[in-house]
Parts: C-alpha cells; sequence; structure tokens
C-alpha cells in the first residue's frame, strides 16, 4: 500500500472511531491518562475546526451596500 492511501485510511479510521466514541454517549474518566489525553486531542480538533471556520469567514470578499442587490418579491399584477 502507498504511503499517502494509509495516511488516508488512517485518518478515515481515526474519523469514524471518534464519530463512533460520540454516538456511544460514552463518558471518559479525566483522571486517567488515556481520560486526559483524549480529551486534550478532542479539544486539539475543536479548535483547528474553529480557527479554519474563522479564517474562511474572514477571508470571503465583502460587498459594500451600494453593490448589493434589492431583492423585491415579485409583483402580482391580476391577467
Amino acid at each position: 500500500m502507498r504511503p499517502d492511501v494509509a495516511v488516508v485510511q488512517f485518518s478515515i479510521d481515526l474519523l469514524f472511531k471518534i464519530d463512533r466514541f460520540g454516538l456511544s454517549g460514552m463518558a471518559f474518566d479525566l483522571s486517567s491518562p488515556h481520560g486526559r489525553m483524549l480529551a486534550t486531542f478532542l479539544s486539539g480538533i475543536a479548535e483547528f475546526e474553529r480557527d479554519l471556520i474563522s479564517e474562511r469567514v474572514k477571508s470571503r470578499p465583502r460587498r459594500s451596500k451600494s453593490t448589493r442587490q434589492k431583492t423585491r418579491p415579485p409583483s402580482w399584477r391580476p391577467t
């Protein structure tokens, strides 16, 4: 198997396991090393996603009010 395919497969497997963990509703013990590691990992992923969304929103081109199209409901005329 090519290395890039192996990385993609690992990522898919990891995301599947995280998704299954979230759906199961299981709580994890934050007093154990495994629980703290999982909490740190999930908070890192959440922060990463939040930063990506923030960058996407900030990079959107801004339109001035004068260039926006005014939308009106279609006029109704009896025929």
